[in-house]
């Protein structure tokens, strides 16, 4: 908002220091705001005055209006976009329905935001095998805009095209999600396994305290400005090693065995949580992670955990965007919520892990764990520690490719 609202020039500004410790010593939206001079911003206050889904935020969205498909469209987004991965996906599922003259495409591939312009073959140290922008501009953008645009032959996109990671591969697909997938539920047993054979017993669970003091930073210390000119972890956190976070006490983890063949994920990911707290609100962070054998030729990536599709949800709109409600404390309550599209194939000798944790900070504001009016006015002593437990009965519902 600093950057954006404050002048008529771009205005992004330098952080003398560890943004983590920074808007921790803030504490809330509301002081953060107050700290960084921008209380008379129009967004500062839309966010403050209306922190649920309400009107006045339904009144300015665009789903409403993708009602109609009046042009041709190449929707394209990446699997790690920092700014946005969700929204090509919606547009495409949106305008699908209205696409009569089957003018409506969608491309996902290996990319942060805007890398599908660039040439590269990494993503942070994720290599890919090839410069798939290269790939994609040269096979996909330049034929769609010569054909829709000076009627020459050669673009001969069905529907979707996406890079499969994983396998490193560019799949063709008549519809997205694909529909010759079998859902499979992924089960978050007790004892850190992670299976899909239902566990005996739901009434398991595990269980951890998590600390709005000490919240769970989402990339590695010191997060620098998010666009600091040099140097910020912004732009390729989703593919940093998730293992530092496996070590941490108020993260759970379950892990499979090694598998003994390649599993195809494609299509989307739903976490379905059976979980309780002992407070009266509280955030929920899925991941999804492929874990990378212990493999010295490997090189960086060797016991690498790389998320693969991964999301937040506030446990106050649990029934309803538009209305939040207090958790009941020591209650099982379900959060269900999709953590997005992927492409990937876990390869043999991978593993599988999923790792649920309470914040994701300062990536989001820490939920204070006490039920509040507003969380982004709370006070100092609303933020309190809590007991979270995740019963076995949660799982992850997987699209598996037979």
């Amino acid at each position: 908002m600093l950057g954006m609202e404050s002048s008529k020039e771009a205005t992004f500004t330098k952080l003398n220091e560890d943004a983590y410790t920074y808007f921790l010593d803030a504490g809330s939206f509301a002081a953060a705001g107050k700290k960084s001079g921008t209380t008379d911003l129009p967004t500062w206050k839309a966010f403050l005055d209306h922190p649920p889904y309400d009107e006045f935020w339904r009144s300015r969205a665009v789903q409403p209006h993708l009602t109609g498909v009046t042009v041709p469209t190449l929707e394209v987004g990446g699997w790690w976009d920092q700014e946005d991965m969700w929204g090509p996906q919606a547009e495409y599922a949106a305008l699908e329905p209205h696409d009569s003259q089957h003018e409506v495409f969608l491309v996902l591939g290996p990319w942060n935001h805007g890398e599908w312009a660039r040439t590269t073959r990494h993503l942070g140290v994720v290599d890919f095998g090839a410069a798939t922008g290269d790939q994609f501009r040269e096979q996909i953008e330049a034929p769609f805009f010569a054909y829709y645009l000076k009627d020459q032959p050669g673009f001969s996109l069905e529907d979707t095209a996406s890079f499969q990671t994983g396998t490193n591969r560019w799949m063709r697909y008549g519809h997205w999600p694909p529909k010759d997938v079998t859902e499979r539920n992924l089960y978050l047993g007790s004892n850190g396994t992670l299976s899909f054979d239902k566990p005996a017993t739901d009434n398991a669970f595990t269980k951890y305290v998590s600390d709005p003091a000490n919240p769970v930073e989402y990339r590695k210390r010191p997060i620098e400005a998010t666009y600091a000119p040099t140097g910020s972890g912004w732009f390729t956190w989703l593919v940093e090693d998730q293992t530092p976070y496996s070590q941490r006490k108020d993260v759970a983890t379950w892990t499979t065995p090694v598998l003994d063949h390649d599993l195809t994920v494609t299509g989307d990911v739903v976490a379905d949580l059976h979980a309780a707290t002992s407070g009266t609100d509280g955030d929920w962070v899925v991941k999804l992670i492929d874990v990378y054998p212990s493999d010295p030729a490997l090189g960086k990536m060797s016991g690498y955990q790389l998320m693969i599709v991964d999301e937040i949800f506030r446990g106050r709109y649990r029934e309803s965007y538009e209305h939040s409600e207090a958790i009941p404390a020591n209650r099982v309550e379900e959060y269900k919520y999709s953590l997005h599209g992927a492409d990937h194939v876990f390869l043999k000798g991978h593993r599988i892990m999923v790792q649920v944790q309470n914040s994701w900070f300062p990536l989001y504001d820490r939920n204070p764990q006490t039920f509040v009016p507003n969380i982004m006015t709370a006070a100092p002593g609303d933020y309190k520690s809590a007991e979270e437990r995740i019963y076995t009965d949660s799982h992850i519902e997987l699209p598996v490719a037979e």
